[in-house]
């Protein structure tokens, strides 16, 4: 009861997020809803956020030193790993389901800034 209280508490969740936080529930949507959704539907590529998924690779010291090979996420010029994306959004359901604050957690928000921001040279 106290978790399905937690949302309603907080209310529409995407709603009330900054930019950085919506970045990642949008690029989840992508991720989750893949193709196969884009081809049947078209008002869902104008949302489309994800432009690419690589192969696993390893492109950071997290991949080459712990994870090895894992997939990154190209999203409007950012490129952050799944495992990132992944603890990230743990983070975020913690706070959803769990936090005493109704204001997203700052450390997040700006740990969500960092994953979300270009790469030099892209934009």
């Amino acid at each position: 009861m106290f978790r399905v209280q937690a949302l309603v508490d907080k209310g529409n969740v995407k709603a009330n997020c900054q930019i950085a936080q919506k970045k990642l529930f949008d690029t989840l949507r992508d991720i989750t809803n893949a193709s196969k959704h884009f081809v049947l539907n078209t008002d869902g590529q104008k949302k489309q956020i994800v432009t690419d998924v690589s192969k696993p690779e390893i492109r950071d010291m997290y991949a080459y030193l712990i994870a090895g090979p894992v997939p990154y996420i190209t999203v409007d010029g950012a490129l952050p790993s799944l495992p990132e994306l992944a603890d990230l959004t743990m983070q975020s359901l913690d706070w959803i389901l769990q936090g005493n604050s109704h204001a997203f957690p700052q450390q997040l928000d700006e740990l969500l800034k960092k994953v979300f921001l270009p790469l030099q040279g892209k934009s």
